[in-house]
């Protein structure tokens, strides 16, 4: 039997970054890609629930484990930890699986290390998904590197209404640093790990969002 951390039908890559693995799930041959990030102390299953239907969708779906989740190697020393080496693992997938743009979802620690992604790199990252965490000008200033820049890219921010963890305000007022569209949704009968609670409803506002944004881009 397979591990319960494991994405069962997807093709598996081993990225190495800073000279540890990074493993990532690749699935669907799609002309838009779509890039999953999980959060802690969590791995690239959480969103096995969506992959199928972001597939059927006609999307390629990328799903990786973040360093010391997962199948990715569990490095000693809290400098492996941080939200930069996040990112730069995050890219490093991406290069390496030539999503040169790619629709961005992040959730609890994934939405942390993502929002300065879609901030800083517009060209690349095509529409914006937050889960459960704002923007980090509202997170814990322990576990955010700094300042992130004013967000462009159309993002979707989402709250399930039974968080114990993350509360409404620091991800509503991620508003005040967008000069993009941005979209808040609350999401009834979900705790903090949505993506299980309410995941046919997870999928559909990820696919709704995209494709929204898809029209806002239609001359």
């Amino acid at each position: 039997m397979e591990p319960f951390h494991r994405l069962i039908g997807m093709n598996r890559h081993d990225i190495t970054v800073h000279g540890n693995r990074i493993t990532a799930y690749e699935a669907g041959d799609g002309p838009e890609t779509i890039l999953l990030v999980h959060g802690i102390p969590d791995s690239s299953a959480v969103y096995r629930h969506q992959v199928p239907g972001l597939l059927a969708a006609g999307y390629r779906v990328v799903v990786p484990d973040l360093l010391g989740h997962g199948d990715s190697d569990i490095p000693v020393g809290t400098e492996h930890y941080t939200i930069t080496r996040d990112e730069e693992s995050l890219w490093a997938v991406a290069d390496a699986l030539d999503a040169s743009t790619f629709h961005l979802v992040g959730h609890d620690r994934g939405a942390l290390s993502t929002w300065s992604m879609a901030a800083s790199r517009p060209d690349r990252v095509t529409s914006y998904v937050a889960m459960s965490v704002g923007h980090p000008a509202n997170a814990n200033p322990a576990n955010a590197r700094g300042p992130v820049p004013r967000v462009s890219v159309s993002t979707l921010g989402i709250w399930p209404t039974a968080d114990p963890y993350c509360g409404l305000e620091q991800i509503a007022r991620s508003v005040e640093w967008m000069d993009g569209p941005w979209r808040f949704a609350r999401l009834e009968g979900a705790g903090h790990f949505l993506q299980l609670d309410r995941p046919d409803a997870v999928t559909q506002l990820i696919l709704d969002h995209i494709a929204v944004h898809a029209t806002e881009r239609t001359p």
